[in-house]
């Protein structure tokens, strides 16, 4: 219906349904701006390998993080460690597992993306791969952007 503000049959804005579409597509193309060195993923939290499990716990609790990024004596991201992986990997200390080493339980050349990556690629990489933390190389070393804390910027966006 031509020069029609409302809709005939349903009674509903037609303003309003042209406007919630604009403001999606808007939406979508900053996703496809913004870089995922936008995002405050805070500090992350590092073992290298040939720490203990142990060491990583306590390196996770005093932070109050869930995960670790285990890197090589170079610097370079090695493997990620998340609580999940202490809870299914580890057996009860008395049995001495939590002083093996980081890297046997680590999840081994994680996928990473980089700060110069767009939002849109992070939200589509821990879609389809289910991830819930993704690292990501900085210029100046790594960071690790959770679920949680795309959500908080998702969130963010949508209030500008």
């Amino acid at each position: 219906m031509a020069g029609a503000d409302i809709c005939d049959v349903c009674g509903s804005s037609m303003t309003q349904i042209e406007n919630e579409s604009e403001a999606s597509t808007t939406i979508a193309e900053l996703l496809k701006e913004k870089k995922i060195s936008d995002l405050d993923s805070g500090k992350p939290v590092f073992c290298k390998i040939g720490e203990s499990i142990d060491d990583a716990v306590r390196k996770m609790q005093d932070a109050n993080v869930a995960h670790v990024l285990v890197t090589d004596e170079a610097g370079e991201l090695r493997g990620i460690v998340t609580e999940r992986d202490i809870l299914y990997n580890v057996l009860p200390t008395k049995n001495g597992e939590a002083s093996a080493p980081i890297e046997s339980i680590m999840t081994p050349d994680p996928h990473t993306l980089t700060g110069d990556d767009s939002v849109s690629v992070l939200l589509n990489t821990m879609s389809v791969y289910g991830y819930r933390r993704v690292p990501v190389k900085l210029e100046d070393g790594y960071s690790m952007v959770t679920v949680r804390q795309l959500f908080n910027y998702l969130l963010a966006l949508e209030s500008e």
